[in-house]
């Protein structure tokens, strides 16, 4: 009788892209006309978020939780909730109308991190779960694309998360190259529980 294979317990590592999720969850399809369209009062809700990926994986095998975005002054509640998901957050300042710059590089470096961290862990499956349609070249910087190739040709498997209109079609096609190891799921199926309308304030 042949020896039972080796149980093989697998690591999660979780990178929320704050932006993209949140500028993606406002764009939608009007029902009557097909247009795409952009509601800015539609707000994500991080718990709901939070639930819906990390809802198949046992929490004691969930290595890695960060959540990276900007910090204009009314967005202070939602990284309060995401640090009660127990979510580093990794935020940079800025004005309500100024721009965002270097919060996707400092995920980048987050990501290439985890892998020189969890490079000998042979006899445990590492996984990526990265949440972002950001699949841009991103001008010779680092960016998202690069960083799932890097894991994925570090032997590490991948499971993205994003709003089907925002996925880039640069991922698709690195899946095609992975297509065991690289799984897309999209977030439109959870919208309703996912997402909320923000009320205006009233005076």
């Amino acid at each position: 009788v042949s020896a039972p294979e080796p149980f093989v317990s697998t690591d999660y590592h979780i990178i929320v892209d704050c932006s993209n999720i949140f500028i993606g969850s406002q764009t939608i399809r009007d029902p009557t006309t097909g247009a795409t369209q952009k509601n800015p009062a539609i707000r994500v809700n991080v718990k709901n978020l939070v639930r819906v990926v990390e809802n198949d994986k046992l929490k004691i095998y969930i290595k890695t939780r960060i959540a990276g975005g900007s910090k204009p002054p009314e967005n202070l509640p939602v990284w309060k909730e995401w640090a009660s998901c127990g979510y580093k957050c990794i935020v940079i300042e800025r004005s309500a109308s100024g721009p965002e710059d270097g919060v996707d590089e400092m995920l980048h470096a987050q990501i290439l991190q985890l892998l020189h961290i969890y490079k000998d862990t042979q006899t445990r499956s590492q996984v990526l779960v990265l949440v972002t349609g950001d699949g841009n070249i991103n001008g010779g910087r680092t960016s998202f694309l690069q960083s799932v190739e890097s894991v994925l040709t570090s032997n590490w498997s991948v499971e993205l998360w994003s709003w089907e209109r925002s996925l880039s079609q640069h991922f698709l096609s690195t899946q095609r190259f992975f297509p065991s190891r690289m799984t897309i799921k999209y977030l439109d199926s959870y919208r309703n529980d996912i997402t909320f309308i923000q009320k205006p304030r009233e005076n």
